[in-house]
């Protein structure tokens, strides 16, 4: 079912019981009102028959069967009797029937006043004492009919059928007027295709929730065109870094191949193939950790960690590799306590982050160099600056700098992967550390990544 159908449908039920609830307490009001009436006008009848009796046969002797009043006729079943003091009957302006209960009797003598029925029919007692201080009791009973409550019900009934229509047509036509904002929005999801993410949903003015959820749809769009160019990219990016080294490789194999070489031919053949190999492999390493952190994040357990501590443990990590690298500690802010170095995170994939960040620092620089400033700023933050000497960044290339395989035109000349920074922003977030890069307009040489690790109390 559809759910405009069940909109409309909901929206029927709702309003027609409410619709009953208000019709059926309508129709019990106005039954009470009639009731009341026709008590009061049993009443009114029992205390004339009574009164009248008492002007005309003071006596008031007992009534048997064969000597009722036969000449005064009103519907079978329909009565007024009075009976003594004694219960004994003494007046009946009907066929007489001692269908009263004695019980009831007592009831009324001590009540002075009681409404009951007898099957079909509804009966008033009262208490009648004359102005001697003789107590009569007076019964009338009659069945109650009322056209106007036919009428009533009647008129009710078919207004409730006749509104029963009215509102599921009302309801249809109100929920496809509010649903049709989302019937636009699924016709406009469908006709984006993966060949043009340029597409966009038309938002309205108001704010409403159909907009809310069109600005929603518009952001996961933007994500997803954000995946795609990525993907786009990495395929292309990771085919040229990969294709480099293997083509390298079969290429030096071909010409060593070609003809008969001396040793120190073939050992620079190895050589190499061993460095595009190594390349290739270094290639293949990081694609992997970027991959397994970026699935696996669930599964990344955080501890107490010392930010300075993995910063000397990545510089001697880097040094084993690249001896010509050189690394200059600034600790002139350090903090009197180290333990305010202390944050929560994962040591080994921070010790990967910055060995990432200071491994370019020194590759990139001239001299190989890379100043590395560890300290606390005034919100309490845990704040590590890594400044090189290589030429700056520009601008534009800061936007696209963290994207998988990206190289800008100034450091392509250098061998590289171009995955480092993107692993670097990967493990940031996941600390959910700040990576910014900062460089100044009047040098030409000299960039500072900057992490920031926000403290608990901000």
């Amino acid at each position: 079912m559809q759910i405009k159908s069940k909109i409309a449908l909901y929206f029927t039920s709702i309003t027609f019981f409410i619709l009953m609830i208000c019709l059926s307490l309508v129709y019990w009001l106005f039954r009470e009102h009639l009731y009341a009436e026709f008590y009061r006008s049993l009443e009114s009848k029992a205390l004339m028959t009574v009164a009248m009796v008492e002007k005309t046969n003071a006596k008031f002797k007992p009534l048997e069967h064969e000597n009722f009043n036969e000449n005064i006729l009103i519907p079978e079943g329909e009565n007024i009797v009075i009976y003594n003091d004694q219960l004994k009957p003494i007046f009946s302006y009907n066929s007489f029937e001692n269908v009263i209960h004695e019980n009831t009797l007592k009831k009324i003598k001590s009540l002075g006043k009681l409404k009951f029925e007898l099957g079909p029919y509804h009966g008033i007692g009262i208490l009648y004492i004359t102005n001697n201080g003789n107590e009569f009791i007076v019964i009338a009973k009659e069945r109650f009919r009322s056209d106007e409550l036919d009428r009533l019900k009647n008129i009710m009934i078919w207004t409730g059928i006749v509104s029963l229509l009215f509102v599921f047509l009302s309801g249809y036509v109100l929920a496809y007027i509010s649903l049709r904002p989302i019937v636009n929005i699924m016709n406009a999801v469908d006709s984006i295709l993966p060949t043009d993410m340029t597409k966009r949903l038309k938002l309205e003015v108001n704010h409403d929730e159909i907009n809310r959820l069109a600005l929603s749809f518009n952001r996961l769009l933007d994500r997803l065109e954000d995946a795609f160019k990525i993907q786009k990219g990495f395929m292309s990016n990771v085919s040229h870094e990969v294709r480099n080294p293997l083509a390298s490789i079969i290429s030096t194999i071909q010409v060593i191949l070609m003809k008969d070489r001396n040793t120190e031919d073939y050992k620079q053949c190895l050589k190499t193939v061993y460095e595009e190999a190594s390349e290739l492999e270094h290639i293949t390493s990081m694609l992997m950790d970027l991959a397994r952190i970026s699935s696996n994040t669930q599964q990344i357990t955080f501890a107490s960690c010392r930010i300075d501590e993995i910063l000397w443990q990545s510089k001697a990590t880097i040094l084993k590799m690249h001896t010509n690298y050189n690394f200059k500690f600034d600790t002139s802010l350090y903090p009197e306590d180290a333990e305010n170095f202390v944050v929560i995170g994962n040591e080994t994939l921070l010790r990967l982050a910055f060995s990432n960040l200071m491994e370019n620092a020194c590759k990139f620089s001239d001299d190989h160099t890379a100043m590395i400033k560890p300290y606390i700023n005034p919100n309490g933050d845990v704040v590590v600056d890594i400044k090189d000497q290589a030429p700056k960044i520009s601008k534009s290339d800061m936007e696209s700098i963290f994207n998988p395989f990206y190289r800008s035109s100034v450091t392509k000349k250098i061998k590289g992967s171009g995955i480092g920074l993107s692993l670097v922003t990967t493990i940031t977030k996941m600390h959910g550390a700040e990576l910014n890069i900062q460089n100044n307009d009047i040098d030409t040489k000299g960039n500072v990544f900057t992490v920031i690790f926000k403290s608990k109390a901000t």
